[in-house]
């Protein structure tokens, strides 16, 4: 599986790694570090771009053309090149997740909203099809009677 270590950025002796057990036929592996932010989910133009140190969650939103009419925008999410998740939740009321800055390698991810009514909806129109239905047979048979 995979381990998120936090990391600082700066770190490069092994005595910056946490100690934990390795078994035989483990492997650690440490990615380039990206230099880019990946912007996915509901926006009108999902794409990769440059990073930009002094660019914000709600710029790189922006050059992705806003959120589209099918985004959830209060689940907002970034998920950051060490492994580690950021939401709108947890910006809280009073922080800011559009102004919040990031690191190469993040993704932000814009989730769709869920679909209300779904299957039970339609499961409820179809018994309400189908109860009309058979009122109308029931009324033509008294009438015919």
């Amino acid at each position: 599986g995979r381990i998120v270590l936090n990391l600082q950025s700066a770190s490069t002796k092994v005595s910056d790694l946490p100690d934990f057990r390795l078994e035989n036929g483990d492997t650690i592996y440490i990615p380039p570090i990206p230099d880019t932010v990946n912007v996915i989910g509901q926006v009108y133009n999902p794409a990769t771009f440059i990073y930009k140190p002094d660019y914000s969650v709600g710029k790189y939103i922006n050059l992705a053309g806003t959120e589209n009419q099918y985004a959830d925008t209060s689940i907002e999410y970034v998920l950051r090149a060490d492994g580690t998740l950021y939401s709108k939740q947890q910006a809280g009321w009073f922080g800011s997740f559009a102004g919040r800055t990031l690191n190469p390698g993040d993704v932000i991810i814009v989730p769709q909203q869920a679909q209300i009514g779904g299957t039970m909806q339609n499961l409820l129109n179809w018994t309400q099809v189908l109860s009309n239905f058979g009122t109308a047979a029931a009324a033509i048979t008294v009438f015919k009677n």
